[in-house]
C-alpha cells in the first residue's frame, strides 16, 4: 500500500493496516501458551490437589495475560477522533506537537493533511510514532511504539495520547 491508500484505509476504518511487525508482535502469545501448557500437563498427569490449585493458576495467568496482550496489541493499532479547537491548521497543530514534546522529526503532509512525529529512543522504549490525521470536522490520533520490535510500553504511549487530547481540545 502507498501512503495514500494508507490513510484512506484509516480514515473508512480509523485503525492502522496490519504490517510485517504488527503479525511479528504476536509472537509475544508463545509466553502465555507456554503457561496454559504447563497447567494442562500438571491437570493431566497429576491429581494431587495442590498441583490442581497449581494447574488451574497458570492456566487462568495464561488467559489473562493474553487477553492483557491482546488489547495492547489492538490498542496501538487504533485512532481516537477528536473534535479539535476552531482555527486549527496543520502547521498551528506542528507547532504546538514540536513545542510540547521532545521530537527527533516531525513531517507535514499538505496533500494527505498528515502529520507524523517520532519521539527518541530511551533506555525503556524504542521511542513512539505520533501521527494526526486530518478528516472534514475531525482529528484522528494516534500513538504507536517505536517501528521495531517492541509490542508495547506500558504507560507512555497512553501518556503522550492524554497530552496530544489535552493539546488539541
Amino acid at each position: 500500500m502507498n501512503e495514500k491508500e494508507i490513510v484512506e484505509y484509516i480514515k473508512v476504518h480509523k485503525v492502522y493496516p496490519r504490517n510485517f511487525y504488527d503479525y511479528l508482535n504476536y509472537s509475544i502469545f508463545i509466553l502465555p501458551l507456554s503457561f496454559a501448557f504447563i497447567g494442562l500437563t500438571i491437570l493431566r498427569f497429576l491429581k494431587e490437589p495442590m498441583a490442581l490449585i497449581t494447574a488451574i493458576s497458570l492456566i487462568l495467568f495464561a488467559i489473562l495475560f493474553s487477553i492483557f496482550f491482546h488489547r495492547k496489541l489492538n490498542s496501538s493499532r487504533r485512532f481516537r477522533c477528536l473534535k479539535p479547537k476552531h482555527n486549527l491548521t496543520l502547521d498551528k497543530v506542528n507547532e504546538l506537537i514540536k513545542s510540547n514534546f521532545k521530537l527527533v522529526r516531525a513531517t507535514v503532509n499538505y496533500e494527505l493533511n498528515k502529520i507524523d512525529a517520532s519521539e527518541p529512543m530511551t533506555f525503556f522504549s524504542y521511542g513512539s510514532e505520533i501521527t494526526l490525521l486530518f478528516d472534514i470536522d475531525e482529528i484522528l490520533v494516534n500513538v504507536r511504539v517505536g517501528p521495531f520490535f517492541q509490542p508495547f510500553t506500558l504507560f507512555r504511549d497512553k501518556r503522550n495520547l492524554k497530552k496530544i487530547i489535552n493539546l488539541l481540545t
